[in-house]
């Protein structure tokens, strides 16, 4: 496979492959991507990501990173800050003293490192991977504080990190202690006033292109990345890899201001992390060769690993959540989250060639230790990490809970009677009164607009793992389905059926792309709804049994009732959808739409 353009596909068809394949069997994608990045690097030879890229190879890695921290700036809330600010700035600050300095000694005494690698190692380690934390929050759903700590970490942290090892590299380079110390000042200086303002500028460029409209809005995602590259660029000027910061700041900045909205770009930017995570680890991992492998003392390493998980991280929650009002339980899952990603492998190959070109000796083991802590940390906490969070108490064992949009008189009754059968619910609308009538029947609500942006964030959905959009306009049921298919994904986000669906209609029918799954039956849409209603249709709660089957409570009601949810025996609940006939069983319990008897 030398053929450059073989080799670029083949990063590609993997990379996007391996996620496939992950998301189908639920395993965390990077330990695939790793896997297949080892088979074509390292095992069999047909990837050379040094040969195919040259000197550009390092470059791209910082690029690519770059703009995987912008995209997780974009995730962070500011409303998230209020209840985790002091336990985060104990996390990043003697959090990460601590797992640096514990680190840096393991790596001496345990892996026998030159003091200068074990320096850098331990720098490089600080950090965590937000892009694997990020899928396993949200499968794992911990309630509480838990959540946001670990997302907030997660982002900043890599950052951090990333510019602490280049302080490192700097000082240990400079060997005197008084061009050390002026070193430390400068970079200290540099993160402050430099990443972080251009940063700042970086945001506030792109708000006042958006907001004037000056340029066209097929181009506001290239033109956002140009940005993104430029700050990127900008800020290495002044601090080597601190642009890593700067566009985390400036995703920061455009996710919490509030004059323009940025969804569509957070869209384009997630996709693009995605092909960017594939093609990254499929190129670090097969950069390795058989060499870095069989010179690994795999005693060692694994011990080294054993340390960085069983004691350098929990030591670094202790200390860092003292004086908090965290519970032993949260704390003891924080200790238990530390998964090392994309930044750690770029950032320890980046320091590897310059420590390497130096002549220091033992600078090329830090790769294969470095994925090594990858692979280990990724499939222990991914494959225990959802058992803990059970057994602590901390996690939504099953969000079945349902967020309704609209809060209308057949909402309400809905969902009345899904807490009687101890489904939490949570409603949202913009009309004050029907809010008020939710909140006097003992409902929680949440009065505003379902399209603007950041709702999601404002909204208390432990519990809830499903929408459902009864409003009576058909668009703002699409809006609302399209704004939270990111928090509950696609399969969890249901609708009333459009006119066009059930019964005739002079437009077009619309496009299922952009809207939620058809709930209950294609003859209830709005129009459907309204006139069963006027007719006396009421929601009524049902059980079958043996002598009381569905097919006699068709016959009770004249095959007029409407099933809208089905519980099983065990409490189990599902939301009927409009192409698939229900089929309750004795002892299911039914909640329809019925004519009053």
């Amino acid at each position: 496979m030398e053929d450059p353009l073989v080799q670029l596909s083949a990063v590609i068809i993997l990379g996007i492959g391996a996620q496939w394949l992950a998301s189908a069997i639920r395993l965390p994608s990077i330990l695939l991507l790793l896997v297949a990045g080892f088979i074509a690097g390292p095992a069999t030879g047909l990837l050379d990501p040094k040969g195919l890229f040259g000197d550009v190879f390092a470059p791209f890695i910082s690029l690519a990173v770059g703009i995987i921290l912008f995209e997780g700036g974009l995730s962070l809330r500011f409303s998230e800050l209020p209840d985790i600010r002091r336990v985060l700035l104990q996390l990043l600050t003697v959090g990460v003293l601590v797992t640096w300095v514990t680190s840096a000694l393991a790596a001496y005494f345990i892996l026998d490192f030159d003091p200068t690698v074990a320096a850098l190692m331990g720098a490089i380690l600080v950090v965590t991977g937000p892009t694997v934390l990020g899928p396993m929050l949200r499968y794992i759903r911990p309630s509480g504080p838990v959540s946001p700590i670990l997302k907030w970490e997660g982002i900043l942290i890599d950052p951090i990190g990333a510019i602490l090892a280049v302080i490192v590299y700097e000082v240990v380079s400079s060997g005197a202690l008084e061009e050390a110390t002026l070193v430390v000042v400068m970079n200290v200086f540099y993160l402050i006033i430099g990443d972080v303002v251009i940063g700042v500028i970086g945001a506030l460029i792109m708000v006042w292109v958006l907001k004037h409209e000056l340029i066209p809005e097929e181009l506001h995602n290239p033109v956002s990345l140009m940005l993104v590259v430029a700050v990127l660029n900008v800020a290495d000027l002044f601090q080597d890899e601190g642009g890593l910061m700067a566009v985390t700041v400036m995703g920061v900045i455009l996710a919490n201001q509030k004059w323009i909205t940025v969804h569509h770009i957070i869209e384009f930017k997630e996709n693009l992390r995605t092909l960017l995570i594939s093609t990254l680890f499929i190129l670090l991992s097969a950069g390795l060769t058989r060499q870095h492998i069989a010179s690994m003392h795999w005693g060692e390493a694994f011990g080294f690993v054993a340390v960085l998980i069983f004691a350098i991280r929990p030591l670094s929650v202790v200390l860092s959540t003292i004086r908090t009002t965290l519970s032993w339980r949260e704390r003891l899952f924080l200790a238990w989250m530390a998964p090392r990603g994309i930044v750690a492998a770029s950032v320890s190959s980046i320091f590897a060639i310059r420590l390497i070109f130096k002549g220091i000796e033992g600078a090329d083991e830090m790769i294969p230790v470095t994925f090594l802590v990858i692979v280990v940390t990724v499939a222990l906490y991914g494959l225990t990490a959802p058992i803990l969070a059970r057994v602590l108490k901390i996690a939504e064992t099953s969000a079945q809970g349902v967020l309704f949009v609209g809060a209308q008189h057949f909402s309400r009754d809905l969902g009345k009677a899904l807490v009687r059968q101890n489904i939490p619910v949570m409603f949202i609308d913009r009309n004050s009164d029907y809010v008020n009538g939710a909140r006097l029947d003992g409902l929680r609500c949440y009065l505003g607009e379902v399209t603007e942006e950041g709702v999601a964030d404002k909204l208390e959905l432990t519990g809830i793992g499903r929408l459902l959009a009864l409003t009576p306009s058909d668009d703002v049921n699409s809006l609302a389905s399209l704004r939270f298919e990111e928090v509950f994904g696609r399969s969890e986000i249901y609708q009333l059926p459009t006119a066009s669906e059930g019964e005739e209609s002079e437009g077009p029918s619309r496009d299922t792309r952009f809207r939620g799954r058809s709930a209950f039956d294609v003859s209830l849409s709005n129009r459907g709804l309204a006139q069963r209603l006027s007719q006396g249709f009421v929601v009524k709660t049902t059980k079958l049994s043996n002598r009381y089957d569905y097919a006699m409570f068709q016959q009770t009601h004249g095959q007029k009732a409407i099933p809208l949810f089905i519980f099983s025996p065990t409490g189990q609940m599902t939301i009927v959808v409009a192409d698939q006939p229900p089929a309750p069983k004795p002892g299911d319990t039914i909640i329809s739409l019925a004519p009053t008897m």
